[in-house]
């Protein structure tokens, strides 16, 4: 953000049809024009509108400083022309940053946000990038113009807490919590400096014997004065403000730091779990960090468990597969446990039989993957049951165990009988072919639809390519609803003319070797006509009444390369 002293200097230069962005930089005069236009108007039909664009550095990284010039400079026009059109004042800050005088309207303000929104999404894949609005109601014109500034600074601070509109309104009560914001980050690093903070310990363990077969690291903070702070009180204001890495790394350390402890003293500890979230993916290298630190405290790699949180993975980008692809040689396999949250359930009793059946699709795709299940949450007896008989075998939760103080997680492991020392393994049932798997019933619309990413189903008979099913998943790729039209044309047609032959030798190549399937990166062809890179995965699956059948996954790369 641009500080109020970048106001009050500069020169009015250029125009706006200028390449130059340091043409549109003027903004000495913004709060002098302001100044003079306050005694003018009524309370209240007028704002002040903090603007910037969420991500945006990582946008230029991404796609060029020339692409992040033309948002800058669309960006420019269009409040230049909603200045011009309702008698307001703009103004360009620098880097993604705009301040306007704008008559204080919902409807104004988000014709400019559908546009600026509009502008971002001929890049494909943008959904990270949107803009962010503060905005500060001019009710009493004798308040300073640069204080009307810094209320909408202000409020365009937590405009990222508005997931629908992005657009946020200043309120007086911002100011105590942001008073109240920087009281704490500064206790926080105090905090840390000191060593107040420590992690409890929640162990994991076999629903059947009871046994603990791992445990997942809760950060704590112990106060001086005994108060023990849970991460509710101190977690959302670390991550408004980017500094949760700072956190996780001395958590990280200090779990690398009791199982060499725990080792040292004769004991053989179970694996720990610690938690890595997207924004330390995006501010470090994490894999070269959790492996300095397994080096530096000589720990074996099986004891630490890396749990990649869901947020992280919604942002579809490289560093963040980069990071899972490195950590998992940890263990030299794919990822190799999955952990469901009972809370995303819905347990009411109208909703009991939905959640039933999100649940078991779940746990019937992990089995054919083989992957183990840790279910955490579970907190009653019924809950326990519930996730039993659908064949779960590990549970995490305060049924079982609330977070222990490391003091009281030694006494149980203290105990061998407490122990489970082959850990979380899949119980290896009958296998289950994939013909079975497309014979049957067993793919429910809600699974290919939610779970399998974007997909397509196909049959081939001497080179003609008939698609058979697509997921709402490849529609929402692509830009699109259902289409009224024939799905096999809407999908080849979307392939451009001279990759199909590309595409073509991909399923000879997948024939050619079930077991690997054939890959590779073709284009699709968006709504609006606009290209994406698409990496795609295709499987023979079986031959029926002449037709060859195959599985098709697609995954959107436009953003990365």
């Amino acid at each position: 953000m641009t500080d109020i002293a970048k106001i009050r200097t500069g020169k009015v230069k250029g125009t706006m049809n200028s390449n130059n962005l340091s043409d549109y930089y003027y903004n000495h005069s913004f709060m002098e024009r302001l100044r003079k236009r306050l005694p003018e108007i009524l309370p209240n039909t007028y704002c002040i509108v903090a603007i910037d664009i969420e991500h945006f550095r990582l946008f230029n990284k991404l796609y060029g400083r020339s692409s992040g010039d033309e948002v800058i400079r669309y960006i420019y026009t269009c409040l230049k022309q909603s200045a011009l059109e309702y008698d307001g004042i703009d103004v360009y800050l620098g880097g993604d940053n705009f301040v306007a005088f704008l008559p204080d309207d919902d409807e104004v303000l988000n014709r400019i946000r559908q546009k600026i929104v509009k502008k971002l999404s001929k890049w494909n894949n943008t959904s990270a990038f949107f803009p962010l609005f503060g905005v500060y109601t001019i009710k009493d014109t004798t308040v300073l113009p640069e204080l009307m500034y810094d209320h909408a600074m202000l409020a365009l601070s937590y405009a990222e807490e508005d997931y629908k509109w992005h657009i946020c309104r200043y309120t007086i009560e911002m100011e105590s919590s942001l008073e109240e914001e920087v009281y704490l980050l500064a206790a926080i690093e105090e905090g840390l400096e000191k060593e107040e903070f420590t992690f409890f310990a929640q162990p994991q363990c076999n629903i059947a014997t009871g046994q603990i077969v791992g445990a997942e690291a809760l950060v704590r903070w112990q106060k001086p004065d005994g108060e023990v702070l849970l991460p509710g009180g101190f977690i959302p204001v670390l991550e408004k403000n980017k500094m949760i890495d700072q956190l996780d790394r001395y958590v990280w350390e200090k779990v690398c730091q009791w199982l060499k402890g725990w080792i040292d003293q004769g004991y053989s500890p179970v694996p720990i779990s610690i938690n890595v979230s997207r924004i330390d993916i995006f501010e470090m290298d994490v894999p070269k960090y959790i492996f300095s630190l397994l080096e530096k405290y000589q720990i074996p790699e099986y004891l630490i468990k890396i749990e990649i949180t869901e947020s992280a993975y919604t942002e579809n980008n490289n560093r963040i597969s980069h990071a899972v692809n490195t950590l998992n040689m940890l263990k030299n396999i794919p990822v190799d446990v999955l952990k469901l949250d009972m809370h995303f359930l819905q347990f009411k009793e109208e909703e009991k039989q939905k959640s039933a059946n999100i649940l078991e699709a779940i746990v019937n795709m992990a089995g054919l993957l083989h992957l183990p299940i840790v279910v955490e949450g579970v907190e009653n007896e019924s809950q326990e049951k519930f996730v039993q008989k659908l064949g779960c075998r590990y549970i995490q939760g305060f049924y079982y165990y609330k977070p222990l103080p490391i003091k009281k997680f030694e006494e149980l492991l203290r105990d061998k009988r407490q122990i489970d020392t082959q850990g979380l393994v899949y119980k290896q049932v009958e296998p289950m072919h994939i013909r079975e798997f497309i014979d049957t019933n067993f793919v429910s619309d809600s699974m290919l639809n939610n779970v399998l990413g974007p997909v397509v189903f196909f049959e081939v008979l001497g080179g003609d390519i008939k698609v058979i099913r697509v997921n709402e998943q490849y529609f929402r790729m692509i830009g699109e609803q259902h289409f009224e039209e024939d799905i096999q044309r809407e999908f080849l047609k979307r392939i451009p003319e001279e990759e199909r032959c590309a595409f073509h030798r991909m399923i000879e190549k997948a024939f050619e070797n079930p077991v690997l399937g054939a890959d590779g990166m073709i284009h699709l062809l968006r709504e609006g006509e606009q290209k994406m890179s698409v990496y795609t995965k295709v499987f023979y699956l079986r031959e029926r009444e002449g037709y060859r059948q195959y599985y098709c996954s697609l995954m959107d790369i436009s953003r990365v390369i």
